[in-house]
């Protein structure tokens, strides 16, 4: 897999948005890192619901969220990444 456009965006607790190539040539855009109460992890894109509720359009497994993030990491500049907000 391989994180394309890197775009940061320091707003509350988003830190930036990219888009995300599969190693089977799928592309995901909207995908975002985020900071959350327990540290930094990757959002997929989301809609919101009728019940003004957001729910993810693309699921992926935990264990494959956390080599995103590292691969995240590795593209956001350190000051883009560790932004306290």
């Amino acid at each position: 897999m391989e994180v394309k456009d890197w775009k940061p965006f320091a707003t509350g607790n988003l830190k930036g948005y990219f888009r995300l190539i599969t190693s089977e040539g799928f592309e995901i855009k909207g995908m975002k890192l985020l900071e959350g109460e327990n540290g930094m992890f990757v959002g997929s894109p989301s809609h919101k619901g009728k019940d003004e509720k957001y729910y993810d359009q693309v699921w992926i497994p935990a264990d494959q969220k956390d080599i995103l993030l590292e691969k995240v990491l590795e593209v956001a500049s350190p000051k883009e990444a560790e932004i306290p907000f």
